[in-house]
């Protein structure tokens, strides 16, 4: 029993399993001030001060575990020690992991070279110095965080570390050595800190995953083919301000080769990269934001260009590339004052390849070329209205768009505009469109339904070249469209044609438009035509009327006629009431005929697109806040009719530029008509013989611009004069194509729009 109880103890017991001792000796700068032993796998260093370094003439074989390399697979080194030996690790390719001391200052050259499996490794503050080739062919290192005592990085040392996506360098750094990141093809991103002044030759040769680089203002030189390779870099962005010097080669492999990625310099400097070699070879050399603002109500973080004198800025594009869903805002305040947010620079999203949506304000009037090309993720993008052009290749790329509702007011789609945007399935192209360029809609392989709604666009060759899904074309003009022969080539030519009846023949017999070979009528559901309906009050004793209510649906004009027709009778209009045209917020232009004589309170109030107003002579009063909340507004010509004129005519109206009044004398003004923000910014211009009356008639006096109308200035902007028995000067036609010079009943041709009077 005691001996079967005995044998159960020493089961129970734990075992004790010795490792083994592979090899072991000194290793120290001095001799024994520093040991090393290997058990299994498993090198341990020992003791204090520097290591002794090794001989790379020798391949690093005097290395005394050299022989064991090969089982090596962790390393831990004892505090006190300060130096990681020259070739320490050098061939060590089980080695995975890396226990450095905050006592190390130094890692030496080959320290770590072809250490292909870790893959990643932690480099503590304590370290001022990393040598040549430290980590040279670590093939699957991925990250490093350098410590901010590092002063020193030397050539090659993270050379073919073809995993290595995220390297984050010091603020003491002074110098990158050549060839230090040479082949590392997962790196996307790099930040140079400021105080490095040289960039060695060569230093990221065939970083073919880079897209972005910022060069601080301390650079002042790069050497040799730094960025040799690097085809992918979309903007390098230099601060420096002035050029530094370069032999010359910098992405090119041949000194002549123009260079496509896109430079970014202080403004200041733009004439200066452009007048010296390589810089001046690159193709487009852009002034560097002012100001990075994020938006507390939203995620999106956006870089601007200011314009002090006109309190304008301009999104553009940053170091950090935008993200997730992006709302442009009105304005931003940057140094105490208000900026408006007025364009979006060529290239500010270019490359942005997580971005999802754009929205932009209605305060934004431009767009350069390339803004959003290559933004494939993004799947929608909403327009501001008032812009009136899409610049070249501005969204080709974008393979995650699915859908296009051009505004209205766009002229202009240039060439490539949507080129390759391969899931784009519908387009909608409106009626003020005059130029759709070459290669607009190229290689969107997805389209199934273009709507075309305008007469005056040229469509231009190869504009929807590859197009092979094409199912359904609707043009709402009976005016067949002008087109190059080869504006559908490559196209699905078993699309159908959806044309106005009227003018389905036209079509069949005009190219490239009769190459489809199914061209059908509209039907009732497929017709949109615009409409433009008025209503009206009638006064029997006077024989006029007042429009009450203006709606319009598929165009940017109205015009009001002289007269109107009731029950028989022809009545003249002479009052605009109250709220008439409130909120036709798509209204570019409207056009009152000489007889109106009375504008109501509110009358245009919130018509946020209408850009100029004329007020015929005939005109007496201008009510209250009549034009309020007309943003887009810039000019307002009064006719010389005006008498009286009350409060907050304009409000809420900050781009008015100029304020025409043909009155002789000064109009009986409420001293609130005008808003302050208005005195110093818009000039005033009056008749000459009656400059100094308004110039000491209050609010007028108020103006700091009033200026004389030269003779002949007001011949092209004057009001406009309809003759009372309403006949027009423009192009006016029925449905049967034959010109008639007033509207009639139900549906016309006004200048190639349909118009349905009711």
């Amino acid at each position: 029993m005691r001996r079967l109880l005995h044998i159960l103890c020493l089961i129970c017991l734990p075992l004790s399993i010795q490792a083994e001792v592979i090899g072991y000796g000194t290793c120290g700068k001095y001799g024994d001030n520093v040991t090393w032993v290997l058990e299994d796998d498993t090198l341990t260093l020992s003791g204090s001060g520097a290591m002794q370094d090794y001989n790379s003439y020798l391949g690093y074989n005097d290395v005394p575990w050299h022989d064991f390399r090969e089982r090596i697979a962790e390393v831990r080194i004892a505090y006190g020690i300060t130096s990681i030996a020259e070739g320490m690790c050098y061939g060590c390719e089980k080695l995975q992991k890396i226990d450095i001391p905050n006592s190390v200052v130094e890692i030496g050259r080959a320290a770590f070279m072809y250490c292909v499996g870790f893959t990643a490794v932690e480099i503590p503050n304590s370290v001022t110095k990393i040598g040549m080739s430290a980590f040279c062919r670590c093939t699957k290192l991925k990250s490093v965080v350098i410590p901010s005592c590092v002063v020193s990085i030397g050539g090659s040392a993270f050379a073919r570390c073809k995993e290595l996506s995220s390297i984050q360098l010091p603020n003491g750094l002074t110098e990158i050595g050549p060839s230090t990141f040479t082949e590392c093809e997962c790196l996307t991103t790099i930040t140079i800190p400021e105080g490095v002044t040289k960039i060695g030759a060569l230093a990221f040769q065939d970083c073919t995953q880079l897209l972005s680089v910022e060069l601080p203002s301390s650079v002042k030189e790069i050497g040799m083919n730094a960025f040799k390779g690097c085809t992918n870099v979309m903007d390098l962005f230099c601060y420096a301000v002035y050029p530094p010097d370069n032999d010359g080669y910098l992405f090119r492999v041949y000194h002549t080769d123009p260079i496509y990625t896109i430079l970014h310099v202080p403004a200041q400097s733009v004439d200066d990269y452009a007048a010296i070699d390589p810089w001046n070879k690159f193709q487009d050399i852009l002034p560097i934001a002012d100001v990075a603002i994020q938006d507390p109500n939203s995620s999106s973080k956006f870089y601007y260009s200011c314009n002090e004198e006109t309190k304008t800025a301009s999104v553009t594009s940053g170091p950090a590339k935008y993200t997730d869903d992006c709302v442009i805002p009105k304005t931003i305040r940057y140094n105490g004052d208000v900026y408006k947010v007025r364009e979006i620079t060529k290239y500010a999203f270019m490359g942005s390849k997580t971005l999802k949506s754009v929205t932009m304000s209605d305060n934004i009037t431009e767009m350069g070329k390339y803004a959003f090309a290559d933004c494939v993720s993004m799947t929608d993008i909403t327009f501001s209205k008032y812009l009136t052009e899409i610049g070249d290749y501005t969204f080709s790329g974008c393979s995650s768009l699915g859908s296009v509702t051009i505004p209205d007011r766009v002229k202009t789609i240039g060439e490539g505009a949507f080129a390759d945007c391969k899931n784009l399935q519908s387009v909608y192209l409106p009626h003020n469109l005059t130029t759709l360029s070459c290669w607009a809609f190229s290689g969107c392989s997805a389209l199934k339904t273009i709507r075309i709604n305008g007469t005056t666009c040229v469509i231009a060759e190869n504009a929807f070249d590859g197009c092979v899904s094409l199912e359904h074309i609707y043009l709402s003009t009976a005016i067949v469209p002008e087109a190059d022969e080869d504006a559908f080539a490559n196209a699905n030519y078993n699309a159908t044609l959806h044309v106005p009846t009227e003018a389905v023949d036209a079509y069949k017999t005009t190219a490239p438009w009769c190459y489809f070979k199914h061209i059908v009528a509209l039907s009732e559901q497929d017709d949109s035509p615009y409409l433009m309906t008025i209503q009206y009050t009638f006064n029997k004793e006077t024989m006029t009327s007042t429009v009450t209510k203006v709606t319009t649906q598929n165009t940017d004009k109205a015009v009001i006629p002289a007269t109107t027709e009731f029950e028989g009778e022809t009545y003249r209009v002479t009052v605009i009431d109250m709220k008439a045209f409130f909120d036709n917020q798509n209204l570019v232009s409207i056009e009152l005929p000489e007889g109106i004589t009375e504008i109501g309170i509110q009358a245009f109030l919130e018509c946020s697109s209408l850009t100029s107003f004329i007020v015929p002579n005939s005109v007496k009063e201008i009510k209250q806040s009549a034009f309020a909340s007309c943003r887009a507004m810039t000019k307002c010509v009064f006719g010389s009719g005006v008498s009286n004129i009350e409060s907050s005519v304009f409000v809420n109206d900050y781009d008015i530029t100029d304020i025409y009044c043909l009155a002789e004398k000064v109009p009986s003004t409420n001293r609130e008509a005008f808003f302050e923000y208005l005195y110093p910014r818009a000039t005033v211009h009056v008749p000459a013989q009656s400059l100094d009356a308004y110039k000491t008639t209050d609010p007028w006096s108020n103006f700091s611009n009033i200026v004389a109308i030269a003779e002949g200035e007001t011949d092209g902007i004057g009001p406009l004069r309809l003759p009372l028995n309403g006949e027009r000067s423009d192009a006016i036609f029925n449905l049967q194509g034959q010109r008639i010079k007033t509207l009639q009943k139900g549906l016309n041709i006004v200048d190639g729009k349909k118009v349905w009077v009711r």
